[in-house]
């Protein structure tokens, strides 16, 4: 019982850290921290359950095209990989929506 119970609340854990992931990348696009949050995104973009929603894809989407509209990143050739690959993100995410 003890190990039922404890292999549970592991469970749980995992499955509560997982779902915040999204949240934690929500918030720092709320907070305008983009590059961190690209960061994060693209760490988690490796894992298949997180891209097997579409909301993953969204936040590609809106973190890459603010990076590539950024005073530093505008007519170079970063900034239009950058949206490249938020053009491809959002038509994944109208894919899978």
């Amino acid at each position: 019982m003890k190990n039922n119970f404890l292999f549970l609340s592991f469970c749980l854990i995992g499955i509560v850290a997982h779902a915040q992931s999204y949240e934690s990348i929500k918030h720092q696009v709320i907070l305008t921290m983009y590059k961190k949050a690209k960061e994060d995104l693209d760490k988690a973009m490796v894992i298949a359950k997180y891209t097997s929603k579409p909301e993953a894809y969204i936040l590609k989407t809106v973190i890459y095209a603010v990076l590539s509209m950024d005073e530093g990143m505008k007519n170079t050739t970063a900034g239009d990989q950058l949206a490249d690959e938020g053009e491809a993100a959002f038509k994944k995410y109208k894919e899978m929506e």
